[in-house]
């Protein structure tokens, strides 16, 4: 233990440019990390820093609270002083860095000029780095919550390794062997540490076997796996916020390429039903005037402008104000929204009690990023956005993590929350860069809830309105943060690294490769019958199997007892989920609320885009207003009568045909369909509410 002390020591001596109450080493460079610890004598409490190598920005506010067990071991407090950050592919010209090339890591106290640590780095490239690696280790405890093991390097027994946590073959996150290690220190294979442990959040994957491994940086892989028993606990859903109830507001100042991208994809993927507001924030640039107003033919779209420019916080402001009583769900100028967005907003904001607000994933949202925390996050080659977001969502696990803030690029605010804590603060943040924080933590404190929608991916641009502004923006706005909300810095910290934003994290690398399937980006349909044998069932499957090339085909069926899902695979159908009924759909009340509630929960988890009922017998007169609010275009095939007259060749009882024509009916009927219990048309469309009014949350009918 002494040895290590006196190398931190002599680490923080060789420091150049050190004030002398600081104290650190900026250790290198390992799996693309930049790797150190900093600690400020006297003060307990991690510092904020900014990271630059070579005069280039490459990380702010970032805080040092990473756990380094030598650190704690030479007496700096609980060694919550480590720090590490992604280093980037090149220089400041855009050069990439060479092997052997000498680069200069400078850090720096947050916002400020202070510099606190600087030192000289030689670059070495992966292929140099493994000439001095030979790791071992084990994995010696595995369950569905946490992985015990060690790591070394042979070569240099004290090392801190960084080793990469892979579930079922992709990259999940990586483990510090820092771990105190006696048996490991007798044994000759460390000096101190040299143990790994980290917390396993398998159960949110669901039942079976999975495998974890551990990558250690020389390439070795070592596995084992884990038999998963368990369900994950989801709480149970509030009522449900229609889209007519939203209202989506886009603050706009110039940026016209952006603002033309996102009446585009709002055009193409929002649902008539909800408000869009567009606030034109005084824009000098003229295109802006143009493309609102191009835009009107957008359904419910409404353009206002400002006499004089309020700044982005004002401008969101007067928006939520003009939107009434609707949930506001704010959105960038530079934000490309994608298929489903709206739907997957709302899952989430009812997915529990007091909900705030809901911020979905992103490609650049700095910590809501996915694949990859930060902002640089390519789509796999030949792949479009829409493809991904597609992918992304049938991958996601529905886990919305909770965090501590939104991000205003993109978000869902609860009105009822809006109501009790305010709107948003301009004096603070007249320009923007913080105003959503400052929201999202006087939240927090009344007892509201803010959510991840690890379901929906929302590409953005970042901050292009603000141009040169930007850094500026961003360190005031945290200055006011910080000094308002203590708890900010701890917050932020737990959520970043938080087992549920990792699995989202992980389950975008894997719709990455999802991708590379072209079946993958086919929208899906999920058609609707009710019987197995007949007309209907048959030209539904050869509908099927004609749009196979342009449709991913789902098949849903129920006789009023079993509910069936099955996907068109190969030709064949394949039955992916069922529910045995024990409220059954019956023909005179043919509504069921365990059908529903398993219905909806099939439409949420498998994203269909399109819901074409083929006929509705033996299913709940809900089910198109279930499929409407899950974000479905719902698509009515009339195939006989079976929406006015529970008898589809409208005859009485007696045989006598009625033609519909209650005026004309003397007898009872009884249902084609289910239980032969005669009844009378008038009381079957009463008690149900109407096959007919089921219709009304139909994009489209068609009589066959």
């Amino acid at each position: 233990m002494n040895r290590i002390i006196s190398k931190l020591q002599f680490r923080r001596s060789e420091t150049s440019a050190t004030p002398p109450e600081i104290a650190g080493h900026i250790d290198g460079i390992r799996d693309q990390d930049i790797v150190g610890w900093i600690h400020m004598n006297g003060r307990s409490e991690p510092l904020t820093i900014d990271l630059l190598v070579d005069g280039q920005e490459v990380a702010l506010t970032i805080t040092a609270d990473d756990h380094r067990s030598d650190v704690e071991a030479a007496g700096f407090g609980d060694g919550r002083h480590g720090f590490h950050c992604t280093m980037p592919t090149t220089d400041g010209y855009g050069q990439p860095w060479q092997d052997g090339q000498s680069v200069l890591i400078e850090l720096r106290l947050a916002g400020t000029p202070q510099t606190l640590m600087q030192q000289q780095i030689t670059l070495r490239s992966p292929e140099t780095d493994a000439t001095i690696l030979d790791c071992d280790g084990r994995i010696e405890k595995l369950t569905e919550t946490y992985l015990r093991g060690w790591v070394t390097n042979r070569q240099n027994v004290s090392q801190i390794l960084r080793a990469d946590v892979l579930i079922n073959g992709t990259f999940f996150c990586k483990a510090l062997n820092d771990q105190p290690r006696d048996d490991l220190v007798r044994q000759g294979l460390s000096k101190g540490a040299g143990g790994v442990r980290i917390s396993l959040p398998l159960r949110q994957l669901g039942r079976g076997t999975h495998e974890v491994s551990l990558q250690f940086p020389d390439g070795k892989l070592i596995s084992k796996t884990v038999e998963v028993r368990g369900d994950h606990y989801r709480p149970a859903p509030t009522a449900r916020i229609a889209p007519a109830d939203c209202a989506v507001i886009v603050p706009v100042y110039n940026a016209a390429e952006d603002v033309a991208i996102c009446l585009e994809r709002l055009r193409a993927y929002t649902p008539p039903e909800v408000d869009i507001l567009f606030v034109d924030d005084a824009s000098p640039d003229p295109q802006i005037a143009r493309l609102l107003e191009q835009a009107r033919d957008i359904p419910n779209l409404r353009v206002l402008r400002n006499n004089h420019n309020l700044g982005f916080t004002g401008t969101v402001n007067r928006g939520m104000a003009e939107v009434g009583r609707k949930h506001p769900i704010l959105l960038n100028s530079d934000a490309r929204v994608t298929p489903n967005w709206i739907a997957g907003l709302l899952a989430a904001a009812r997915s529990r009690p007091r909900v705030a607000t809901v911020t979905p994933m992103s490609d650049r949202a700095g910590a809501f990023s996915a694949p990859e925390l930060g902002n640089d996050n390519g789509l796999p080659p030949g792949v479009d956005e829409i493809t991904f977001a597609r992918a992304f969502r049938r991958r996601a696990l529905g886990l919305y993590p909770q965090v501590p803030t939104g991000n205003g690029f993109c978000m869902f605010i609860h009105r009822a929350c809006l109501d009790e804590v305010g709107a948003l603060d301009v004096a603070a943040f007249p320009r923007g860069y913080g105003e959503e924080n400052d929201f999202c933590m006087r939240a927090g404190r009344a007892g509201w809830l803010h959510l991840i929608d690890d379901r929906t991916y929302v590409f953005h641009d970042r901050s292009k309105s603000f141009g040169s502004a930007k850094d500026g923006l961003m360190k005031a706005g945290r200055a006011v943060i910080d000094a308002r909300y203590p708890e900010y810095k701890k917050a932020i910290r737990v959520f970043s690294h938080g087992d549920d934003l990792a699995l989202a994290r992980m389950q975008a690398r894997r719709s990455q490769a999802d991708c590379l399937n072209p079946r993958v980006s086919l929208p899906r349909t999920l058609y609707v019958v009710a019987t197995q044998t007949g007309g209907t069932p048959q030209t539904n499957l050869d509908l099927m199997a004609a749009l196979q090339d342009s449709r991913d085909a789902w098949l849903l069926r129920c006789d009023s007892k079993h509910l069936v899902l099955s996907h068109l695979q190969d030709g064949k159908l394949v039955e992916i989920a069922s529910r045995e009924l024990s409220d059954p759909i019956e023909p005179i009340r043919h509504v069921s609320t365990e059908y529903d509630e398993t219905v909806a929960g099939w439409l949420q988890r498998f994203e269909f885009e399109v819901v074409h009922i083929r006929h509705l017998a033996w299913h709940s007169l809900n089910l198109p207003q279930l499929a409407k609010l899950a974000g479905c275009t719902v698509v009515f095939s009339f195939h006989d009568f079976y929406t006015i007259c529970p008898s589809i060749k409208l005859l009485q009882d007696d045989g006598v045909f009625y033609g519909g024509d209650l005026q004309q009916l003397t007898g009872e009927v009884t249902p084609s369909f289910g239980s032969p219990i005669p009844c009378r048309p008038p009381e079957w469309v009463g008690s149900a509410s109407g096959a007919n009014a089921s219709t009304e949350h139909c994009r489209a009918a068609m009589l066959l």
